[in-house]
């Protein structure tokens, strides 16, 4: 629940308190308001995963988020953008 509202609640607060126009280079600031859900919600992404796949894997929960965290930023990306 955290994750979902999470991603829409910083999808809205972006849409609603940044205009890309405002900006010199509209596109570059429009790219990052579309981006920046997706970077924010990857750790909350990582740890959910982590806490979830611990009985399958006997590292340390430090360890485990940061394993795939690349990946796993590209798709909360292409989430943030859905």
């Amino acid at each position: 629940v955290l994750y979902i509202n999470g991603l829409k609640g910083v999808r809205q607060y972006l849409d609603q308190n940044v205009n890309p126009q405002l900006y010199p280079n509209p596109l570059v600031a429009g790219i990052a308001v579309s981006v920046a859900p997706g970077i924010i919600m990857t750790p909350v992404s990582s740890v959910l995963e982590a806490t979830n796949a611990g009985h399958y894997n006997n590292e340390k929960l430090s360890t485990r988020w940061i394993r795939g965290l690349l990946p796993r930023g590209v798709r909360e990306i292409i989430f943030g953008f859905g």
